[in-house]
């Protein structure tokens, strides 16, 4: 994850008390996505950089934002929110999977 983090233009940073990365609430967001199989879905920068979750800097007085993507620093890894509102999931109980499409920016 950090080198996600440092793609962030300024790059991201850890904010001790939260244990989360922030970037400055108008940093260029990379493109990132996430691969499973062959198909690489794409997470929306607004989705990347949540705009409704500041932080002020204790030092500067600048307002930063949280980064949509956590390192988890093990496994087994979760594919929450960030990821879900991107996709189109299907739980597919009775055949124990699921299946996922590229959503359209809502």
């Amino acid at each position: 994850m950090n080198q996600l983090y440092a793609t962030f233009d300024p790059p991201a940073k850890y904010m001790p008390g939260t244990g989360l990365f922030y970037a400055r609430c108008n940093a260029t967001v990379p493109t990132f996505g996430v691969q499973i199989g062959t198909s690489t879905f794409y997470i929306e920068p607004e989705d990347l950089l949540r705009q409704n979750v500041r932080k002020q800097d204790e030092d500067t007085g600048e307002w930063w934002c949280r980064i949509g993507v956590t390192d988890g620093y093990s496994s087994p890894w979760i594919l929450g929110v960030t990821f879900l509102s991107n996709v189109v999931a299907v739980f597919d109980v009775g055949r124990n999977e699921m299946r996922f499409a590229t959503r359209t920016k809502y």
